[in-house]
């Protein structure tokens, strides 16, 4: 089995790394590599606000100024990097979040773990904007799978929910099956966790519940299934087969 869906609408799915490079202020143009920012912003383990942007004018210097003023005042401190959309070294990335089209000059956030959190037009990132981009640990990892175009298991439990560890059992079962193990990751995630509460919430997951809850997420985003209790791999199979039914080529539920 095989996920069609190869992009994502629009800026908001893309996720990214942060940079640990030296930034360039002022008028200057600056002379860093986004691949090695992104490198190096993965191995601090920070997050990462991209410059996009093509002809070096007066916007784009303004935009650079501002960003980096705004990256240096967050808690903690953000990096900033830049990317030319000309560029030929990074035209697989650029084709791959979309960005070959969109509006520049733009910003994207991206997570440690490779995840782009958000994007937004240059002029409307406030500080309040990016703090808001740097997302928890669970939407971190369940952005990234998606925008590397694979299934993800949400296991929402901890030692106090009801068959909790029953309901991750068969999570992981699923997704080492050679039929997924490829293209599926398992997200456990504690509904108590105040960092992934608003991703919880988002998913209408009381953060007091006593309920194992196992979510079946495809690309770019879409839910295929929500089941309760101690789930086994044949109950995610049957979620998985009936939600792809109404998938076509250019993905699920377009």
């Amino acid at each position: 089995m095989k996920l069609h869906h190869r992009r994502w609408a629009g800026v908001l799915t893309l996720v990214g790394l942060l940079l640990a490079s030296p930034v360039v202020r002022g008028s200057e143009k600056p002379t860093t590599s986004f691949a090695a920012d992104r490198q190096r912003a993965a191995t601090a383990q920070q997050y990462l606000f991209v410059l996009v942007h093509e002809e070096e004018d007066d916007a784009v210097r303004a935009a650079r100024v501002a960003l980096e003023t705004t990256a240096a005042k967050l808690t903690p401190p953000a990096r900033v990097t830049y990317l030319d959309r000309r560029s030929e070294a990074d035209r697989e990335f650029l084709q791959q979040a979309g960005l070959k089209r969109a509006p520049v000059p733009l910003v994207l956030a991206m997570a440690p773990n490779g995840a782009i959190t958000a994007g937004m037009p240059a002029a409307e990132a406030t500080a309040e904007r990016l703090q808001a981009a740097r997302v928890g640990p669970a939407l971190q990892q369940c952005l990234k799978a998606l925008q590397d175009d694979k299934l993800v298991v949400v296991s929402v439990q901890n030692a106090k929910i009801t068959d909790g560890a029953a309901a991750l059992q068969g999570a992981r079962e699923f997704a080492a099956d050679p039929l997924y193990a490829e293209f599926t990751v398992v997200v456990p995630v504690d509904p108590t966790n105040a960092a992934d509460r608003d991703f919880l919430s988002g998913l209408d997951i009381d953060s007091q519940t006593t309920e194992a809850t196992t979510l079946l997420l495809a690309p770019p985003g879409r839910l295929l299934g929500r089941l309760s209790g101690a789930v086994d791999k044949e109950e995610l199979e049957l979620a998985l087969r009936r939600g792809m039914s109404a998938c076509g080529p250019a993905g699920c539920g377009r």
